[in-house]
């Protein structure tokens, strides 16, 4: 008696969840006839940004190409603390190994916050030379 209930139960929860499903699916039908539309106008909006790099003025070259380096530093930080918890995890308990990968972290985030503290440095100091244009 108990395995029947059960499966009516399942049986209607399926049917709802269907349902649910069918409607959805109508609505992103509706919506994908526009998608065409909605991609023109996105494209028609980025033609009118500009994009890093187009400016002529050399202090926003500098302020690209920091913000560049930056980023890159920053994607160094990820590997490196990456590399040392898959280090740790593969140690087999040897001390040694789990000791150099947590002074590795520790260096890693040590870098990380001298990386966040210049460009937080940069950014001060070049939105002040750039409104004093």
């Amino acid at each position: 008696m108990k395995k029947k209930q059960i499966f009516l139960f399942m049986l209607v929860i399926g049917m709802i969840a269907a349902g649910t499903l069918m409607v959805v699916n109508e609505q992103g039908a509706a919506v994908a006839k526009d998608v065409n539309s909605i991609i023109n106008d996105q494209l028609d909006g980025l033609e009118k940004t500009e994009l890093p790099g187009e400016s002529d003025d050399p202090t926003q070259l500098i302020v690209d190409l920091i913000r560049g380096l930056l980023g890159i530093l920053g994607l160094i930080f990820i590997i490196l603390v990456i590399y040392a918890g898959f280090k740790w995890m593969t140690s087999g308990g040897n001390s040694s190994t789990i000791e150099d990968a947590k002074k590795m972290i520790a260096n890693a985030l040590l870098g990380l916050i001298i990386i966040g503290f210049s460009f937080a440095i940069t950014q001060f100091v070049f939105s002040v030379i750039l409104k004093g244009k």
